[in-house]
């Protein structure tokens, strides 16, 4: 029996019932983007904690327009919606609490450490093992939903997909045995319903998040389309925002993009 099917996930909303986000789960063997589907039913007026699942994804989303690569029975692949009443430049800490989420049901279930990555990413020995996704809604200035979805690499050979074989890894990659989806799910879901329910109540997810942040400290190249600037990763805001100290004394606040770690740093300046 798959690790992922109707019936665990019934199971999993049974056992989740009154934590938390209170989830209501759908699960899909296969959908176009389960961040697609959600946004679409918030659009209709859906309530929070709705949790899409799937196999796999036919149009699976990564940050800045990418792929996820996933074949089917691989990756756990979800997207949660939720509605918090916070000004529209809080979201970034709903994200962190799907990363912290996401770290914490890994270390969990598998023992694992995964370090989290500015902005949204989370890595194992050096490679990619999950991202997240978040998008929004807002009108008149005011955050009407968020989808945050998640991808984590669970039980992914990623040497035999050329695109990410020497980027990305994954946990069954890590532990030499397959991980089990479902108590993944479980474990995620009921990490993210602590930390967001802690945030709603004024606890915000961002020390703790920025306690563990790869890259502060290192000397950086940071990209944002055909821009790229070249600094020390010195700190990041409440909003989640990567603070870049520049040769010039300057610091550059960035809100997304990307980051490397700079192998020749003795000149931090800006290039276009």
């Amino acid at each position: 029996m798959s690790d992922l099917n109707p019936a665990i996930i019934q199971s999993i909303s049974q056992s989740l019932a009154g934590q938390g986000i209170d989830p209501e789960i759908r699960y899909f063997p296969e959908i176009g983007s389960t961040n697609d589907y959600l946004k679409h039913l918030a659009r209709q007026g859906a309530g929070p904690g709705l949790v899409a699942v799937a196999d796999t994804q036919t149009a699976g989303k990564g940050r800045l327009g990418r792929t996820w690569l996933a074949p089917p029975g691989t990756c756990l692949l979800l997207s949660v919606l939720l509605r918090p009443q916070v000004p529209p430049e809080q979201t970034g800490q709903a994200t962190m609490c799907c990363a912290l989420a996401a770290r914490d049901a890994i270390r969990n279930i598998t023992g694992l450490e995964p370090l989290l990555k500015w902005p949204n990413d989370l890595l194992l020995q050096g490679r990619k093992l999950a991202g997240i996704l978040a998008e929004s809604d807002l009108s008149g200035g005011r955050l009407e939903f968020l989808v945050a979805g998640i991808g984590i690499n669970v039980n992914l050979d990623t040497r035999v997909i050329p695109q990410i074989q020497h980027t990305a890894t994954s946990l069954m990659m890590a532990l030499n045995a397959p991980v089990d989806r479902g108590a993944l799910l479980a474990a995620f879901l009921r990490c993210l319903g602590t930390y967001y329910t802690a945030w709603l109540k004024g606890q915000s997810p961002y020390p703790i998040w920025r306690a563990g942040l790869w890259p502060l400290g290192q000397e950086v190249t940071a990209s944002a389309g055909d821009r790229h600037w070249h600094g020390r990763a010195v700190d990041v805001t409440p909003a989640g925002h990567l603070l870049l100290a520049l040769a010039d004394g300057s610091t550059h606040e960035l809100s997304a993009g990307e980051v490397t770690l700079r192998r020749n740093h003795k000149k931090l300046e800006e290039t276009d």
